[in-house]
């Protein structure tokens, strides 16, 4: 039963990007998205992700969260953190940058680290620097666990 709808899709040089939403077997919808990159030398390529119902809205905060970080780090890159100290930019992409790590801040940097949260998606979650998410790990001895 891999009926659904065609929501989009576009190209980018040799890939071509396209997003689905389909009906299970068992009739929960999902979300299969798709690239396929096509090349003179090698058999078209493709990957899909598939996100299901259940996991919804999680998928959409992270990637609305990732792409709002993208933004803000790219109007860095072109010059929009001009007249701000290195500490106001860095504090303009990392929100929480610097400020003392709370008791609850601890606690979820552990389960989500058990939980194999890659220090990327921890640097998103908790708006800090890669080198604070690592130090803080170290600190708390999560890398020993």
């Amino acid at each position: 039963m891999d009926e659904g709808l065609n929501f989009g899709k576009f190209s980018s040089g040799s890939k071509t990007y396209f997003f689905d939403l389909k009906y299970a077997q068992n009739g929960d919808l999902y979300l299969r998205l798709s690239s396929v990159k096509e090349s003179a030398e090698i058999k078209a390529q493709r990957n899909h992700l598939f996100v299901f119902e259940e996991d919804f809205d999680e998928f959409e905060r992270c990637v609305l969260q990732l792409l709002s970080q993208a933004k803000k780090m790219r109007n860095l890159e072109i010059g929009d953190s001009e007249g701000l100290t290195l500490m106001e930019a860095i504090k303009k992409v990392h929100k929480q940058a610097y400020q003392p790590w709370e008791k609850t801040d601890d606690e979820r940097l552990e389960l989500y680290y058990s939980q194999g949260k890659s220090i990327r998606e921890l640097t998103l979650i908790f708006e800090r620097k890669e080198g604070a998410i690592r130090s803080r790990i170290k600190k708390l001895g999560l890398n020993a666990k």
